[in-house]
């Protein structure tokens, strides 16, 4: 039986921020190697748009309604 839900490990960030904290580049490296059979995206203001819109267009609305 064929998994239906895509193995994907999803990162996005919202707003202007210059530079990754080292931290959050530490969890993201140690994500993508204990999960190597994963797909990883990361994604910014204009590109969540776009994938919420592309994946989950019934999802929109809720999702322009999170706060954070």
């Amino acid at each position: 039986m064929q998994s239906r839900i895509p193995k994907r490990i999803i990162q996005f960030r919202i707003g202007e921020y210059p530079q990754q904290a080292l931290r959050v580049r530490a969890v993201t490296s140690n994500l993508k190697l204990l999960n190597p059979d994963y797909e990883y995206l990361f994604f910014e203001d204009a590109q969540v748009e776009e994938f919420i819109g592309r994946e989950f267009p019934q999802y929109h609305s809720v999702f322009q309604s999170f706060r954070f």
